[in-house]
């Protein structure tokens, strides 16, 4: 739980030993927008996000936040992508809130690691890491591999 992440104390988010923090609390951050928004299992046991883009809509997104001291970070994890009919272009990303650059997994894909790198400059900030589908699509984030990673 998100509980379990926090430290009392501070509100950061904890890393273990290998500077690896795993994300949970994901949630749609409008659920009314067309699109399709599940959780489920994954043919291994897996937990999955599943995202599905409708034609005319530009984005659809889960979204986890986190506290984060002053660093350098890297957000990873595997992603699998089907464009709709109409999908050209569509890919899925991995980022954080306010990106303006990211590298987009594009087309149809079976399971493929994903990540995006970031700094905080600030003593302590409040990150929101994303999972998101870009034009018409779906995408399936597997929630075992999304983590926050201290980069030295």
């Amino acid at each position: 739980s998100l509980d379990d992440q926090l430290d009392g104390s501070t509100g950061e988010t904890k890393f273990d030993k290998n500077g690896v923090a795993h994300l949970d609390g994901w949630r749609p951050p409008n659920p009314e927008n067309r699109g399709q928004f599940r959780k489920i299992n994954g043919p291994n046991g897996t937990s999955l996000l599943f995202l599905q883009c409708d034609p005319g809509r530009s984005a659809v997104s889960w979204r986890a936040g986190a506290m984060l001291p002053k660093g350098r970070y890297r957000f990873e994890g595997r992603v699998r992508t089907q464009p709709a009919q109409a999908g050209a272009g569509m890919g899925a990303v991995l980022r954080i809130s306010g990106a303006r650059q990211y590298q987009m997994v594009q087309g149809e894909n079976d399971w493929t690691p994903c990540k995006y790198e970031f700094e905080v400059l600030e003593p302590v900030a409040d990150i929101e890491a994303i999972c998101e589908v870009r034009g018409a699509g779906s995408a399936w984030f597997d929630t075992g591999s999304l983590r926050v990673v201290k980069v030295e």
